[in-house]
Formats: C-alpha cells, structure tokens, sequence
C-alpha cells in the first residue's frame, strides 16, 4: 500500500503507477471508487468486462486481488484479459517503470516494481505480480523480441523468486519455437484510394499498428497474405485518422485477422472554381 489519507490528492496517473509499480492495494480501491463511485459498482465492471473477453472461468469480489472464498481466476482467463490490457500503449508505460516517487513528504516513498523480470529478462515491459498466502507468488508478464510479443501466465508458486524463472522458462520456450512475419509496420502507408471532389485527388491509407501473424519457426512454407479492401474512391471532405478501407491478413488461404485501414491526412472539399479549373485542366491535357 502506499498509506493514503483522506486529505491526500493525486492524479489518476500517479494513482495508476501506485498500483502497476507498488501493488498498492489502497489506490486500486480509491481508483474504483473514483471511475465507478464505489468499489462494488466498480467490481460489476470487472465482471462484465471479463465475461465479454471470455474469461468463463473469473469472478471477482474486490478490485486489489486479496483474498475473498469466491475471488478466483485461471491463467487462461489472465492471458486474455491482458492480451486485451496491452491494446492500452499506456499500460505498459506504467508497468515497464523501474522506480517511481510517490511522495517527498512528509516521508519520502519511493516504489519499485515487484516485477523483477523487468531487469532479468531483456524486452520485458510488463505486467503485473500477486501474492497472498492462499494463492501463493503469481505473475503476468509481457515481453517482445524481434517484433515477437509473448505473455505468459504463471500461478501458484510457493519457491521465493519461482514465478520468474518459471516465466522464463516459458518465454525461452517461446521464442525458440515461434517468430513474428510481417506485412506492413505500424504507420506504415499501405495504400490509396481516389479522392472525388477534394482539394487533392489521392489520400494514402495507413495502419496504425503492425500486420502480421506469428508463425512456428519449423514451418518455412506457411502462406501469408494480405488481401486489401479499400473503395474506388472517397468523397470529401475527409478527417485524418478516418477509417477507410481494411486489410484482411490470410494464413494458408484462412482469414486470421482483419486490421482497419486509416486517412494519413485530412482533405478538405475544394471549392466550384478548383473543381472546374481541374476538369479544364484533364480535358486539355488530355
């Protein structure tokens, strides 16, 4: 815990650290009471929030993870609940952070992570380590090596320091039986598309984040393509970061993912006479 008091005030940010780097049970609940009003209300969310991932075998009773008879979890259910969390990038600015302030005054705190992956295991970034005498050392991380991100999930360990060279293990294991082949970079212009009466004719379309698939590495003849479907044309004016078409990522000729294609830029609608001076233009250079 970090020993709020009533009379303290923080930023959610520094709330957020508490809890990603400090495992500070006491902000985990003032943070559930400031989104959802009151814990319990907060606990709902969590609930309903792991049944929409599938997570059918969860059901929590607090927002910190301290012991409660009905409080359970697997890891299954933990993976996929931090798959989801990594689509947040601050996530993992939070919890890749070694050291942190937490108060000067009137006694200076300083947090350190209890993620002690974060200096054994290179790429590690995350996420976050519970412990409690009935569940014993337990551990959710996240690394990434050659574009390749893993989590893995272990539980229920009683040796001091086992839930990291578990975790190890299973991320050894892990790079040495799979890469990442990739299609396009985040960011990456993927195509265009024709603009109709705009004040340019073409605007290229971006992804804002990496396409892809993560392959076994003994399988060199596995298939990968990108099938990209954008319309004709888009009518101005057009908002960047609007979505306009998507690539479908094929795996063997079987559809595994489908990421949504953005406007690099905004175009406004030209006016009548830019309209017109562009038809004269075609017309007689044509």
């Amino acid at each position: 815990q970090v020993w709020l008091d009533t009379r303290d005030e923080f930023t959610l940010e520094e709330m957020l650290i508490a809890i990603a780097v400090g495992s500070a049970n006491d902000a985990s609940v003032a943070v559930a009471e400031y989104i959802a009003g009151t814990e319990e209300n907060f606990v709902k969310m969590m609930n309903a929030k792991a049944e929409e991932l599938g997570a059918t075998n969860t059901n929590f009773l607090n927002s910190h993870g301290l012991h409660e008879d009905n409080h359970y979890t697997s890891p299954a259910d933990m993976a996929k609940i931090a798959k989801y969390a990594l689509s947040f990038p601050k996530l993992l600015e939070l919890t890749s952070i070694k050291h942190y302030t937490f108060r000067e005054q009137p006694k200076e705190l300083i947090l350190n992570n209890t993620n002690k992956l974060l200096w054994r295991y290179p790429g590690t970034d995350g996420l976050k380590t519970g412990t409690t005498s009935q569940a014993l050392r337990n551990l959710v991380a996240t690394v990434v090596k050659d574009n390749l991100r893993l989590i893995a999930v272990v539980m229920g360990v009683d040796q001091t320091g086992g839930h990291f060279s578990e975790t190890i293990k299973l991320f050894n294991w892990g790079f040495a039986q799979f890469k990442y082949k990739q299609l396009f970079s985040e960011g990456q212009i993927v195509t265009s598309t024709q603009v109709s009466k705009g004040k340019t004719q073409n605007i290229p379309l971006v992804t804002t984040t990496k396409i892809g698939t993560v392959v076994s590495k003994d399988k060199d003849d596995v298939s990968i393509e990108p099938i990209i479907k954008v319309p004709s044309y888009v009518s101005a004016p057009i908002e960047k970061g609007e979505k306009i078409g998507v690539v479908e990522v094929l795996l063997d000729g079987k559809i595994i993912n489908t990421v949504d294609l953005y406007a690099s830029d905004s175009v406004e609608k030209a006016s009548l006479f830019n309209i017109i001076n562009r038809t004269f233009k075609n017309v007689f250079c044509y």
